[in-house]
């Protein structure tokens, strides 16, 4: 019998919050400008804005993406045992924990802002040796994780 461990929110809080921090930092430096005469701060503002704006549709497209295939049924089942390959250490600067799942290889990185499962062994993730489990993927993202009682 399976338990979910993970699986994929319709809201991305985390991208959101990054995002949209750079989108406030924008509108305060507007603000600043605006009333104290600093005309850097419409510089800033707009470089603010273009970095948090940008941001926020990019991550919103590959999260709305990856959510869209979850609830369609568009992903792959891959259901086995777990092998790590290589783990990615708790201060990152390396790639993410490598796991093989009946002959399919997935990165599961920590410090990553797409959609999907990014818990590492570093972390207290669920995929570690000889777990047995059942996964959601598109597009190699681990959009539902089960993980057999």
């Amino acid at each position: 019998m399976y338990s979910t461990v993970y699986e994929m929110s319709v809201v991305p809080a985390y991208a959101f919050w990054h995002c949209g921090f750079f989108v406030l930092l924008g509108l305060g430096a507007f603000r600043v400008s605006l009333h104290r005469d600093r005309p850097g701060a419409v510089l800033w503002g707009v470089v603010a804005l273009l970095l948090g704006g940008a941001g926020l549709v990019a991550v919103s497209n590959g999260h709305v993406g990856a959510y869209w295939a979850l609830s369609h049924q568009n992903f792959d089942t891959i259901e086995g045992t777990v092998h790590v390959a290589s783990r990615q250490p708790a201060s990152g600067h390396a790639p993410g924990d490598m796991i093989d799942v009946s002959g399919r290889t997935l990165e599961v990185n920590y410090f990553n802002a797409e959609p999907g499962y990014h818990t590492t062994l570093a972390y207290g993730g669920a995929l570690e040796e000889g777990a047995r489990v059942r996964l959601a993927v598109s597009n190699g993202r681990i959009l539902r994780l089960e993980r057999m009682k």
